[in-house]
């Protein structure tokens, strides 16, 4: 909590950080900070809250701690990168699209949906405020 704080839509509330508030979720940000220290071996497929998306093609970014990420679309390879840490594959979206990132014997799995308009539901709203903050 930040009883100063009026931005973000929700008063008091910090949204920055490495995981959520109610402490449940890890954002794409712990994840990146995990590439870089940690030793267990992982892979993320960052953004997968981010489901409904509007393009015809997106970007997919993976994090991992591995040297190899092979990435599948809907259960056929689309590419297979050696790098550290950051690895970026273009995938097209038609309907719903199955993507899984495959490091050694780490595997994490996401859903992107191409859909026609915004989801409203990503949009966050602003709740009514009675801080004196000027922001």
């Amino acid at each position: 909590a930040a009883d100063a704080r009026d931005q973000g839509g929700e008063p008091g509330m910090n949204h920055k950080g490495l995981i959520t508030f109610d402490r449940k979720t890890k954002k794409d940000s712990f994840y990146i900070y995990k590439a870089w220290w940690s030793d267990e071996p992982f892979v993320h497929i960052c953004s997968k809250r981010f489901v409904d998306r509007t393009q015809s093609e997106i970007e997919v970014k993976v994090y991992s701690n591995q040297k190899n990420v092979t990435l599948y679309v809907n259960g056929e390879k689309l590419a297979e990168q050696a790098g550290e840490h950051i690895f970026k594959f273009r995938v097209k979206l038609n309907g719903e699209t199955k993507v899984q990132a495959v490091a050694g014997d780490s595997i994490d799995d996401a859903v992107f949906r191409k859909v026609d308009a915004p989801n409203p539901d990503y949009k966050l709203t602003k709740k009514k405020s009675t801080s004196a903050n000027w922001v």
